[in-house]
């Protein structure tokens, strides 16, 4: 099934923050916190979603967006005002 995001939205997954420091230590569930992070899957065809591509990592605010599941997929639609970043890797 191809899911397309209309208007001024994001199809995005949401990213899960490594369980393990980068020393090695394994932290436990309650350490880790819920990340705020999803890579675009797809984006809309509204005037204001120019901004994003397909593979930005975007930094949205806890509980906004809806959570919908296709094809046992889990997906997180954003509007663009709720993403308040666009995230990059450090070279």
């Amino acid at each position: 099934m191809i899911v397309k995001p209309l208007g001024n939205r994001l199809l995005t997954k949401k990213i899960e923050m490594e369980a393990k420091t980068k020393s090695g230590i394994i932290l436990d569930g309650k350490a880790v916190e819920k990340s705020c992070i999803a890579e675009v899957i797809e984006v809309g065809t509204g005037d204001n979603v120019r901004n994003f591509n397909i593979g930005d990592k975007v930094l949205y605010a806890r509980h906004h967006g809806i959570i919908s599941v296709v094809d046992e997929v889990k997906y997180l639609i954003l509007r663009d005002d709720e993403c308040l970043a666009v995230v990059y890797e450090e070279e």
